[in-house]
């Protein structure tokens, strides 16, 4: 983590030993607002910044507020300006608007506004207090706004919007496996989407009411902002969750780009060639394209055998009139049985 030099009382001057600190990571405009515990999860904390100034990364980026109804998240968000007390705010004061990100305070209670709050409302759930202030300077006007929300804004973040919307459209992209893909216009059937096939792919803005084909979302929720990836073949067009949602795959999940896929398969085809010349070299033509293939012959040795079927620990071995007899079992697949180090049989299940 982050730590800082402590003086202990009665030993002025003596300080323990400090900690390198953790810079705050730069934002990066491929990737949405993103909250402190899941930024670093699976990361050790010794490896993090300090939660307090991780929000720091997020100062100066424009973001856009679309239009809510008032009640939107009335009991979890707050919206409001600062004069001699604090003056309510409501979503269509900040709706279709641009702001600057000034300043990120968490959690909210730790403001200096969470006190003045309390002087006109001591009931605040635990959602508003466990919050993140944003403190907001409208781009046109300049004026100064404060928001409070909870976990993942209200809000997009126009460099992420913008990067998204204009590079998809670049990329053709490739199905990593087959799947029933959400047609649009909404309310049809699904489209049986083949692995390998192509596809191209745009952005775009829904609400969760827009795409509650199977009635997941309460109509407290039913606003919140989706970024969608529509993708498009031929005359065909479906939609997938560009973000991680409840137990839909996301887009990522479905589709890789196709100079990946090119270049993975390319790979697999170059390690497949020196296998082969390799296979070749120790035990010739003809044994080497057998076990590429995956085919155990009568006479093979136990390193033919394992480099085509791999390795079992599953081993016994005896000895009768033959000589040494040797049996490799894979479990549900077959068992190999060496005489004196060469295959004589094969049992497969």
């Amino acid at each position: 983590g982050f730590c800082y030099a402590q003086i202990s009382i009665g030993s002025i001057g003596k300080k323990e030993n400090e900690t390198p600190s953790v810079p705050v990571p730069e934002y990066d405009a491929s990737t949405n607002f993103m909250n402190y515990i899941d930024f670093y999860r699976g990361i050790s904390p010794d490896k993090r910044c300090k939660e307090s100034e991780f929000y720091s990364r997020y100062n100066n980026l424009e973001i856009y507020y679309p239009t809510y109804t008032t009640d939107y998240k009335q009991e979890d968000c707050m919206v409001f300006k600062m004069g001699n007390t604090i003056i309510p705010q409501t979503w269509s004061d900040v709706a279709e608007k641009y702001f600057i990100i000034k300043e990120i305070t968490y959690p909210f209670e730790k403001s200096v506004f969470y006190e003045k709050l309390l002087e006109t409302s001591s009931n605040l759930n635990t959602t508003i207090t466990n919050g993140m202030l944003f403190k907001l300077e409208d781009k046109e006007t300049k004026e100064i706004f404060y928001t409070v929300e909870f976990y993942q804004p209200s809000f997009v973040i126009t460099d992420y919007y913008t990067m998204l919307s204009t590079r998809l459209p670049i990329f053709t992209f490739v199905a990593k496996e087959d799947f029933n893909g959400t047609t649009l216009p909404l309310g049809g059937n699904d489209f049986y989407v083949d692995k390998g096939t192509e596809w191209k792919a745009e952005l775009t803005l829904l609400r969760k009411s827009d795409i509650d084909l199977m009635g997941d979302y309460n109509e407290s929720d039913s606003q919140d902002l989706l970024l969608m990836v529509i993708a498009t073949r031929d005359t065909v067009k479906i939609i997938n969750y560009l973000d991680p949602k409840d137990y839909y795959e996301t887009f990522w999940n479905l589709f890789d780009l196709k100079e990946n896929v090119e270049a993975e398969k390319q790979a697999k085809e170059n390690e497949a060639k020196q296998r082969l010349a390799r296979l070749t070299k120790l035990y010739g033509e003809s044994n080497a394209k057998n076990i590429i293939a995956g085919r155990v012959t009568i006479g093979m040795t136990k390193d033919m055998c394992q480099e085509t079927w791999g390795t079992t620990l599953n081993r016994r071995s005896y000895t009768n009139e033959s000589g040494k007899i040797e049996v490799w079992e894979y479990v549900g697949f077959g068992k190999l049985f060496f005489t004196n180090g060469k295959l004589g049989n094969v049992f497969r299940y």
